[in-house]
């Protein structure tokens, strides 16, 4: 092998650490969306039809 060549070896343990890498940056862009999600949809705050319906279960 000359010097500055790889070995198809080294190319095809590139083409898959490659993959892995896209693979789990899918999936924690997914879970990051649905946590971002979930926050948002905590924090809002209520209207104040939500409020006075939430008011009224909770007094029954």
């Amino acid at each position: 092998m000359k010097k500055g060549e790889l070995t198809i070896n080294y190319i095809i343990v590139l083409i898959l650490a490659l993959i892995v890498l896209v693979a789990i940056a899918i999936i924690f862009r997914q879970q990051i969306g649905n946590f971002l999600e979930s926050i948002r949809a905590v924090s809002e705050p209520l209207s104040s039809d939500q409020l006075s319906k939430t008011t009224e279960e909770l007094l029954k």
